[in-house]
């Protein structure tokens, strides 16, 4: 083991912990049976994220062109942003090193490829969403075979 090893453990624990009990504030519960409270910043955050999707498919695909240009673009933006910030804290380029020069070891076990194949199809998740839009610009009688024939 790393020296690194026990550092990472310890944030990861501190960070569950911190969510747990910031966000999901399952301190003040004793158990399923008894779910405490409505957390308001979760609430608002709920409302905000439903006035988003109304708003943006309420004229239908006149105005969710338009969306999916900002919402496609936003990410991006976002990266950017967090990717200065993260080479700007200290210990940046330690993170670096360590994610070029990785242990091999650790191929070998297999809670790395359970995990592995979690994350893919978690990632498969968006990708379909922006199949689903690109379709939707078809016409309705459209050949699907035609059209994938001829750009493959």
């Amino acid at each position: 083991m790393s020296p690194g090893t026990t550092t990472q453990n310890h944030l990861l624990k501190n960070f569950t912990r911190k969510c747990m009990r910031k966000v999901l504030q399952i301190h003040k519960s004793s158990g399923l049976h008894d779910l405490g409270a409505i957390s308001w910043q979760l609430t608002l955050c709920l409302l905000f994220i439903f006035t988003t999707v109304y708003f943006s498919i309420w004229k239908g695909v006149k105005t969710s062109g338009k969306v999916v240009w900002v919402t496609a673009t936003f990410p991006y933006i976002v990266l950017i942003i967090l990717l200065i910030r993260g080479a700007t804290l200290p210990g940046a380029w330690r993170g670096v090193i360590y994610y070029l020069q990785p242990n091999w070891n650790k191929l070998q076990a297999t809670e790395v490829w359970v995990d592995a194949a979690a994350q893919i199809f978690f990632s498969l998740g968006p990708g379909f969403g922006v199949l689903l839009a690109f379709a939707s610009y078809n016409k309705f009688h459209n050949n699907c075979y035609k059209s994938v024939s001829q750009h493959s």
